[in-house]
């Protein structure tokens, strides 16, 4: 990439090739090992600085002919760099090359692989990281009156950190959605810089902190990580707390300093929303659909995908709050995690179903 930006600020047209899907070449998995996350900034750098200028055209994904290549004035062939094993001596048999190291699964085992089975190199993984040294973290909720208690083993959520995330994957996709905020202990530090950089890609974000069980709130890292979120979406125990105001209404008119989009959930008396972007902003109050309630279960988490859904469907604001109340709705009416049909069903519920009357 600089032998290609170099040449093309002294007055050449060029054309890059790259085998892959992503311009980096070594550097993006030299910046995976813990401590060397930096060594990305000149990768990012260098990729903003191509993408300004004219006279330089990317090919990714291309692997180009020899018939192609007689046809250029000079070709400087950049293969970058592998690594090898030295023949030194001692247990050779046990050096694992660096390529093979960052191919494994992760799991909390920062240096020798045990049991693990490298994956061959340019294999593609899923995104399910697993352990034998953690356990699956697991809630249970008691009902009592209108109110639940809940407690949680947060098992493997406390451990994830920054290097188990797969930002390869995750700079690919549209959005991400981040929940369980104060779960995630050793990732809470980490979250301001990972959407600082997913915003200078035009990746859309969403945030739901849930509840913090230890009730110190973390106000001030809230509100930096809000600057940089598109969708705030909580309930109104988590948004009295997080803002120390007394009533919904100047905790709305807060958070949406910091946050174009701020959806807040007050279970059996519905929504209130604002939506601050363009000149005039829109405050929408909704009341939920009045359904059998079952189990409300769940029903936050239906209600930040049924949104998402429709947000990057690009459904009108106020649809868009309506198709997500319908998802929490239809959750509520079921036992426990539901399997959605599909999106008929809910828009079904909004064609059959009224909303709660609450006089």
């Amino acid at each position: 990439m600089e032998a290609a930006r170099t040449a093309v600020v002294r007055g050449h047209n060029v054309t890059l090739f790259e085998k892959t899907g992503e311009l980096g070449g070594s550097i993006l998995g030299c910046c995976l090992v813990p401590g060397k996350d930096k060594m990305k900034w000149f990768a990012d750098w260098l990729r903003r600085q191509i993408s300004k200028m004219d006279n330089i055209k990317v090919k990714l994904n291309y692997m180009p002919t020899l018939e192609e290549l007689k046809k250029f004035d000079v070709v400087l062939n950049t293969t970058g760099a592998s690594s090898y094993v030295p023949e030194i001596f001692g247990d050779i048999d046990s050096v694992i090359p660096f390529e093979k190291v960052m191919a494994c699964p992760k799991v909390k085992c920062e240096y020798n692989p045990g049991n693990r089975k490298p994956a061959k190199v340019g294999e593609i993984q899923n995104s399910l990281i697993s352990s034998k040294q953690m356990k699956t973290g697991i809630t249970i909720a008691i009902p009592i009156g209108n109110n639940r208690i809940f407690f949680t083993f947060t098992g493997g959520n406390e451990y994830l950190n920054f290097y188990d995330l797969d930002l390869g994957k995750i700079v690919k996709s549209t959005h991400l959605h981040i929940s369980s905020f104060y779960l995630l202990k050793n990732l809470q530090d980490d979250v301001l810089r990972i959407l600082k950089y997913l915003k200078s890609l035009n990746i859309t974000t969403s945030f739901d902190t849930g509840y913090d069980p230890k009730e110190n709130w973390q106000r001030q890292k809230i509100f930096k990580i809000l600057e940089y979120i598109d969708i705030f979406m909580l309930n109104e125990i988590e948004a009295l707390n997080i803002t120390n105001k007394k009533n919904i209404v100047e905790t709305i008119n807060l958070l949406s300093k910091y946050c174009p989009i701020v959806i807040i959930k007050l279970g059996p008396k519905g929504l209130v929303a604002k939506d601050s972007r363009g000149v005039k902003s829109k405050t929408i109050f909704l009341l939920p659909y009045d359904v059998d309630v079952v189990d409300t279960s769940c029903c936050g988490d239906c209600f930040d995908a049924g949104f998402i859904y429709g947000y990057l469907k690009d459904y009108d604001f106020e649809k868009n709050l309506d198709f997500a109340n319908a998802c929490g709705s239809l959750q509520a009416s079921k036992l426990g995690s539901y399997k959605f049909k599909g999106v008929f069903e809910i828009e079904n519920l909004m064609k059959v179903t009224k909303k709660v009357n609450l006089n």
